[in-house]
């Protein structure tokens, strides 16, 4: 029988005297399952998300809650005052890079999960680097290394030429993915499945916005802005809104990860709206299915 052993010290706030307590944790493992019964189906399970920002963050830690066995977080961003008031870790990460800072936070709070992490702007021009004693050729090459050693990829990079080419990559290489997204004014949200066996691409989803009638997230056209002293816009919103997009992005995984032990639900892409024409209302989630549209999924 496994288990942990803690020794917690702290000061008696009436005497100041300094105390000890001995905290027991048995069978850790199985009693989280029972808590958490996917979370046995989880182990050793691999995850690769892109983008640790407001999104990916929360959802990367949710997943390390949950059970999962390894995570690899690439981001290049770093945690500043202002974008703190949306991310899960505050001033102690103030000027440190996101995905450093998160895979410190994993690590001692959720020890079962190994996590692995990348200070790297997937597509952005870079001088070739060594990985573990190997030169990648090129961008496109690392980035197939790392969705070739991923369970399943979380695409919350919010960028729409990153999600071209993960979902390009993922297809080619069998591989299941997750992409989500805020919209404008964290109005809306949309959070969009594929299994490995997946009909439907990325580009089929695109196809079929173009037809009136499939669903869109609600999008707050002045939710955008550019911060002082920041030559990039971000959107406004707040992370009690994000979430909503955030927890459906793990709900996603989880059912990829473990279909079996997790029920997937039927619909293969979910729209969130927290407005409508202005006004907020509960949060709504629409699901819906995909059928092949584009040129390379439909059949001729």
């Amino acid at each position: 029988m496994g288990g942990w052993l803690f020794i917690v010290s702290d000061r008696d706030p009436d005497t100041k005297a300094r105390r000890h307590r001995l905290v027991r944790g048995y069978r850790i493992p199985e009693d989280l399952q029972v808590r958490v019964p996917v979370a046995a189906a989880l182990t050793g399970k691999k995850v690769l998300v892109l983008g640790v920002g407001a999104l990916g963050s929360f959802a990367a830690t949710e997943l390390a809650r949950a059970g999962v066995a390894s995570l690899t977080l690439i981001d290049s961003d770093a945690v500043e005052p202002g974008n703190s008031v949306r991310w899960p870790l505050g001033r102690p990460y103030w000027g440190l890079p996101k995905v450093w800072a998160l895979a410190q936070f994993v690590m001692v709070n959720y020890p079962a999960t190994t996590v692995h992490h990348e200070i790297w702007r997937v597509g952005a021009a870079d001088a070739q680097k060594p990985v573990e004693g190997y030169f990648y050729a090129d961008d496109a090459d690392r980035l197939r290394q790392f969705i070739l050693a991923a369970d399943v990829v979380v695409d919350a990079s919010a960028s729409t030429e990153c999600q071209q080419a993960v979902a390009y990559f993922c297809r080619k290489l069998g591989k299941p993915l997750v992409i989500g997204y805020a919209t404008e004014g964290a109005a809306g949200g949309v959070v969009a499945k594929f299994p490995a066996d997946s009909a439907a691409c990325f580009i089929c989803l695109h196809d079929h916005w173009k037809d009136d009638g499939f669903p869109l997230p609600a999008v707050d056209k002045a939710g955008t802005i550019v911060p002082l002293g920041c030559n990039q816009p971000t959107f406004t919103g707040g992370s009690f809104d994000l979430q909503e997009v955030s927890l459906e992005i793990v709900r996603s995984a989880v059912s990829l990860l473990a279909p079996n032990a997790y029920e997937p639900g039927a619909w293969q892409v979910a729209v969130l709206s927290h407005s409508d024409d202005g006004t907020r209302q509960l949060p709504r989630w629409r699901g819906t299915t995909l059928s092949p549209r584009c040129s390379d999924c439909a059949p001729v």
